[in-house]
């Protein structure tokens, strides 16, 4: 199958996500039903809805005419204490705004 076939059959987010989930040198085998899936078991569909609901806070501080306050966010992050959600902010802080 070519990469157009498989793009074609998965759709082009779930090929690129597949792709980049492993190392170049790693040997991949690409589960189409998985790709396929759109449920939870899927980590594609699950990456799109959270960034759905991201775009959905986003979209409610706008109606109600809020603005996020990235200090006072900052200020707050002292109250995160369990490893995972402080690996999870530097991760985070990678990414461009």
């Amino acid at each position: 199958m070519t990469l157009r076939e498989l793009r074609d059959e998965v759709g082009n987010d779930a090929a690129r996500f597949f792709y980049v989930l492993r190392k170049c040198e790693q040997h991949m085998d690409f589960d189409l039903d998985l790709a396929k899936s759109q449920s939870n078991d899927n980590p594609v569909f699950y990456v799109q809805y959270a960034h759905a609901r991201v775009h959905s806070v986003f979209r409610q501080l706008k109606e109600k005419g809020l603005t996020r306050d990235i200090a006072r966010g900052n200020a707050g992050l002292g109250r995160l204490t369990e490893a995972h959600e402080q690996a999870l902010m530097a991760t985070l802080t990678r990414y461009p705004r």
